[in-house]
């Protein structure tokens, strides 16, 4: 019996597998390679924000699916297109967005009780949607500061948070936190903002907060673009309209509408 023919195919298999094998370790090697590439590029802060446990598995996860890369909101703008250019993904815009508290209240609005419970947000507001006479503004316990990963936002208690536009990741932590859900990340490009979340009336407004939206329509008159209208007796800016030139900043008898600009 020839066993010619058995012999080649047992070397063609064995030729084959350790092809598949080596194919195997060079891709592995080539895939560890482009991981090892992109931490390099990744913020390196282990925020959690992706939803993975560090940057390296994340970095791992987008060896094998390119499109979980908008999860990472953080990345250095700069190291965007390195990083697509790894994977093999189209270069994305780039729009950074930072985190705005639409209030301004704090101290200047009113309380209905005094609170000496749990020093939180999420706590006092559980008791008669807290202790502000305004329902819809910051409560001021700093819930969101504390979340915030990247120490870009600071807290004195019993006053409205104040985002540093230069720390600012718009990882969107704090939206998460606040319970007022007052906090939206915004283009950092825009950077007048109407800081107030009161859909109560002018006159009621008026009566228990010194910084609060009283719908008086000025603002609305005086921008040039129509940017502004008032929407359940809360003046909106269309961001896609403004040119924030400032003049509604200027003319508002509340000082509700503020400039946010990077720190110094």
């Amino acid at each position: 019996m020839d066993f010619t023919p058995v012999l080649y195919l047992g070397i063609l298999v064995f030729c084959l597998i350790f092809l598949y094998v080596l194919a195997g370790k060079y891709t592995g090697l080539k895939n560890n390679q482009k991981k090892d590439l992109i931490l390099q590029y990744l913020p390196g802060h282990d925020c959690k924000v992706c939803g993975f446990e560090d940057c390296e598995n994340f970095a791992r996860e987008l060896l094998s699916n390119a499109s979980e890369f908008e999860k990472c909101s953080i990345v250095d703008p700069h190291n965007v297109d390195k990083i697509l250019g790894i994977i093999g993904k189209e270069p994305l815009p780039a729009e950074q967005k930072m985190a705005v508290i639409s209030c301004v209240g704090g101290k200047q609005c009113t309380d209905k009780y005094d609170y000496s419970g749990v020093q939180t947000c999420d706590a006092v507001s559980r008791i008669f949607r807290g202790e502000k006479n305004c329902i819809y503004g910051c409560l001021g316990f700093g819930d969101c500061a504390r979340a915030c990963p990247f120490d870009a936002i600071t807290q004195n208690i019993g006053e409205v948070p104040v985002v540093n536009k230069n720390k600012c990741t718009g990882c969107g932590k704090c939206t998460d936190k606040c319970p007022k859900k007052i906090i939206s990340l915004i283009p950092k490009k825009y950077d007048v903002h109407i800081r107030c979340s009161s859909f109560n009336s002018g006159r009621f407004v008026r009566g228990i907060c010194l910084t609060g939206c009283i719908s008086c329509g000025i603002c609305v008159k005086i921008c040039p673009t129509k940017a502004i209208e008032i929407k359940d007796n809360l003046a909106v800016i269309d961001y896609e309209k403004c040119t924030t030139c400032g003049l509604c900043i200027d003319k508002c008898p509340q000082n509700t509408i503020e400039r946010i600009l990077p720190s110094v």
